[in-house]
């Protein structure tokens, strides 16, 4: 195994579908003048931003709304048969004077037969031409499909003349939108929605209905997260090239409704949607906004139509985090228990494999493997390459090395599942990995597989240890292995539906093992998506290291409790390298909508020299420390997380330090020496990228240890003696600033006490000061909603969130340590981070008694919310004699403009 960084500590941190042949219908078609093969009209590439309405289905309908809303920038409606003949006269999409999404339907064999030409010419001949109109015929028309109420070809023929008549109005306004069903894209729907696509540029549009889980069947709806719900249809649209929008969406119950609206609204806003329709039917009374919370939420997202204003997510309401461990969708599918050997293809019960529509396509051949007490480690040369080796219910002990394009899939039979099981063998240090001597086993698949009781060493993992690429892992338990990791995440790797808990040291972590696999920038794994899996109670073998903290009575105090040690673990030695999960040097990692919890340690680490990180949707709550950690990293994205209980029992183990739930230690974006870049590999173009301004807006921070820190070590650069790494600026690994160069010419780099710019110094020359050391710099704080209490922050039964036993708890801000990496005066890190990087906090919401600190870690004074956010006065930075000989400075630090301070005390 490649060395693997060292975790840093630093003053009291730990620093880190099918066509019919009706030949009439398909001659009719091409008499419109319309080609009926399937192709596809470019989206605009200019950036779109949604218009928000709801639905009305009368004039008396249109007008309840509005005075519930104000003026609706959009509206859809809705004809059982034809539109009505007076709709663009006194109808509502006349008096709203907005845009329209309307839909009618009538049946193809009267499009067909010309019978309602006279009435379809007449409504679009009258459609007013300065108004955008979304026209949709029959939408949603997979049940009538499915159960032969009419043929899909007829259908699409349909379509055909019903453009033919709009377009002879010659009113550009008038869009053919084609409407779907959300629940198409559902892995197991058996639809492919393309076959319900008219051909030859026919719709210029796609619009989706969409809802989320429990709304529609009216049993248990779910807070379902819009980019679960939405964004399948989000990335349909796009790869298929075609603009979109939303016409019905809702929620059937009131219950967290006021923050979920935000989150839709504030997802279609980021995501280029054209427009979004609230559902508001009688049909459908439980989706009725009839509470004043959403109705003024919804008002206030109706008045940010066509801006990419975002709404600030202030609901205080935990979200129903998406449980994994033992709920059903780690049941596998596969119920097949007999006989062990090869099978074919379309065995009852059993995965298939190699056609296009199988469970794996790729692979060519499948074998049943039987269960053993007995231990048996399958090599690589008794195993085939893009083979599905199915293992029966049942317990097997034992490894496999994997061989290109494997599948390992577990079954489910008489209430038993597959267990993959080490046994605690000192022998067995992973489950499923490759033969590193022959190289790279790339795109294997593990899904449906309990992974416990294996024994990978401290920085090792029991799935992926030599970071194979492209694996996909999902809905996986992998739990009980020490005192290593359950999972390496390596290139091209998906983590996701996995229950990854009580594992010694972390649920995952993503670093290089091996020589494959490497990012031209960072040098590690890339292209790494972790989503929708729950990550909790990990590092049973307490890395962390014992507490102390005397007000409360600890003294080498053990944070994981007695009955979650893992007596299997043996010696280990503390070092800090333990949590949820942790990244080594990876770019274009996305961290989405997991629930990661109970971790000992942080929820979430990205330690050394990363890039382009994006946390988006996750419920972090109740790790020992923070919530996210970013450490000597780049660019990265903070958004949309809801972040509760965390940090707590670190925070009291540190007690007269700060101790936050978000920390930015050394990390940010660069633009004083080009920026580090985008993840350069072709794989990665879907991942964020945030080369100018490191984000971190709209989360619910919730009665955490602290809120948003950040620091900038100022004894913290390349070939300090501690990282033995380097900054990735001025072109990462081409970069002159190596282990060498800084070591040669930091001693004597120097920076501007005017600018706070670097000099250009040394040989050769360059701005040595900027370009060695791991800067906190470009990082946007925004939006975000701090809520704390400390009454509710209890730890073995009692209220520790006060100045005896724990004096900075609730703290947020931005400092330095007094000092510099060379013989500079020992202000000026700190003048420099708080001044003049450009780190600011705006727009931010604070209820209950926060704390600030800023400029210098040895600052005695709390600042108050006044300095904070007073502006400075020209060359008033904490530069007086007198603040650079004490080190200490009230501000003002111009921080949080627009933002609210609401003084609460529990």
């Amino acid at each position: 195994m490649a060395a693997t960084p060292r975790s840093y500590r630093w003053a009291g941190w730990r620093g880190p579908v099918v066509f019919g042949s009706a030949c009439a219908l398909l001659a009719a078609a091409f008499a419109f003048g319309i080609i009926t093969q399937n192709s596809v009209r470019p989206a605009s590439s200019k950036r779109e931003y949604p218009l928000f309405g709801v639905s009305v289905s009368s004039h008396n309908w249109l007008a309840r709304t509005t005075r519930q809303f104000g003026h609706l920038p959009v509206i859809g409606t809705y004809y059982a048969g034809l539109p009505a003949a007076n709709a663009w006269r006194t109808g509502p999409e006349a008096v709203s004077n907005s845009t329209v999404v309307v839909t009618f339907a009538v049946s193809p064999a009267r499009i067909l037969s010309g019978a309602d030409n006279g009435a379809l010419t007449r409504f679009f001949d009258e459609a007013p031409a300065r108004r955008t109109i979304y026209y949709s015929y029959d939408p949603e028309p997979e049940a009538a499909i499915r159960e032969q109420r009419f043929t899909l070809s007829s259908y699409k023929a349909a379509w055909a003349v019903v453009v033919k008549l709009a377009r002879e109005a010659h009113h550009s306004s008038l869009k053919p939108t084609l409407i779907l069903s959300g629940s198409d894209l559902a892995k197991d729907s058996g639809v492919n929605w393309k076959d319900y696509l008219p051909g030859g540029h026919i719709v210029s549009t796609l619009a989706w209905d969409a809802y989320p889980a429990g709304t529609l069947a009216g049993h248990d709806p779910q807070l379902t997260p819009p980019a679960s719900f939405m964004g399948p249809a989000v990335t349909a649209s796009r790869q298929a090239g075609f603009q979109f929008g939303f016409a019905a969406f809702g929620l059937a119950t009131a219950t967290g409704r006021p923050n979920w609206l935000r989150e839709v609204a504030n997802y279609l806003m980021s995501q280029g949607a054209l427009f979004g329709i609230l559902s508001d039917s009688p049909s459908m009374p439980k989706m009725k906004l009839t509470d004043a919370a959403s109705i003024a939420t919804w008002r206030a997202v109706v008045s940010r139509s066509g801006t990419g204003d975002l709404l600030p997510i202030l609901a205080l309401v935990p979200p129903t985090a998406r449980a994994v461990c033992g709920r059903p969708i780690l049941n596998s599918p596969f119920t097949y228990d007999a006989k062990a050997g090869s099978y074919e293809s379309g065995t009852a019960g059993l995965p298939t494999y190699g056609t296009p529509r199988s469970d794996f396509p790729q692979d060519k051949q499948g074998d049943i493997i039987g269960t053993t007490t007995k231990v048996i480690d399958y090599h690589s040369y008794q195993l085939n390459p893009d083979t599905v080796y199915y293992l029966l219910p049942g317990t097997h002990v034992g490894s496999f090395q994997a061989e290109t394009g494997d599948a390992f899939v577990g079954g489910r039979a008489d209430g038993r599942t597959t267990v993959l099981s080490g046994d605690y063998s000192q022998n067995e240090g992973w489950s499923i990995d490759s033969n590193e001597s022959e190289g790279d086993a790339a795109n294997v698949t593990i899904e449906y597989l309990t992974v416990e009781k294996y024994t990978p060493y401290q920085n090792a993992a029991a799935i992926n240890q030599d970071s194979n690429t492209g694996w996909t892992i999902r809905y996986n338990t992998v739990t009980l292995n020490v005192p290593g990791a359950g999972i390496i995440a390596g290139t091209d790797n998906v983590i996701e539906d996995n229950c990854l808990t009580l594992n010694g040291q972390y649920g995952f972590q993503s670093m290089r093992v091996d020589a494959w696999g490497a990012d031209s920038l960072t040098r590690g794994p890339y292209d790494v998506t972790v989503e929708d899996n729950e990550i909790s109670y990990n590092d049973t073998c307490d890395y962390e290291g014992l507490l102390d903290n005397p007000e409360v009575g600890w003294k080498n105090y053990d944070p994981v409790p007695s009955a979650d040690r893992n007596s299997n673990c043996g010696s280990v030695s503390p070092d800090g390298d333990e949590g949820g999960f942790k990244l080594w040097q990876t770019d274009g990692v996305t961290i989405k909508d997991n629930y990661i919890h109970n971790n000992w340690g942080p929820g979430g680490w990205v330690d050394t020299g990363n890039a382009n990180t994006t946390f988006t949707g996750n419920t972090i709550t109740e790790n020992e420390g923070e919530a996210i950690i970013e450490e000597i990293s780049y660019n990265f994205s903070i958004t949309r997380n809801y972040i509760a209980d965390n940090d707590w029992i670190d925070g009291l183990g540190n007690s007269r330090f700060p101790q936050p739930a978000v920390y930015i230690s050394n990390s940010g974006s660069d633009t004083a020496l080009g920026a580090v870049s985008a993840c350069p590999e072709t794989s990665c173009t879907h991942q964020g990228a945030y080369p100018e301004q490191s984000i971190i807006s709209d989360n619910a921070l919730i009665d955490n240890g602290g809120g948003i820190f950040l620091w900038e070590n100022s004894s913290r650069y390349c070939s300090d003696g501690w990282d033995g790494e380097c900054t990735l600026v001025d072109g990462g690994p081409r970069s002159p600033f190596t282990l060498s160069s800084c070591a040669k010419n930091m001693p004597t780099a120097t920076v501007s006490t005017t600018t706070y710019v670097g000099n250009t110094t040394g040989t050769p020359a360059e701005d040595w000061w900027d370009g060695c050391q791991w800067e906190t710099a470009n990082v946007s704080i925004t939006h975000n909603t701090i809520d704390f209490n400390p009454a509710h922050i209890i730890v073995n039964g009692k209220r520790v969130c006060n100045h005896t036993d724990w004096p900075d708890c609730g703290a947020n801000g931005i400092f330095s340590q007094y000092g510099s990496p060379n013989g500079e005066p020992p202000w000026v890190i700190a003048t420099q981070l708080t001044f003049h990087q450009d780190d600011v906090w705006a727009d931010n919401t604070y209820d209950g008694p926060s704390q600030f600190f800023a400029w210098d870690q040895g600052n005695q004074f709390t600042v108050t919310w006044r300095d904070w956010t007073g502006s400075p006065a020209s060359r008033d930075e904490c530069g007086s004699a007198q603040e650079h000989r004490s080190g200490e400075c009230i501000g003002p630090f111009g921080q949080d403009a627009g933002s609210a301070y609401n003084r609460r005390t529990g």
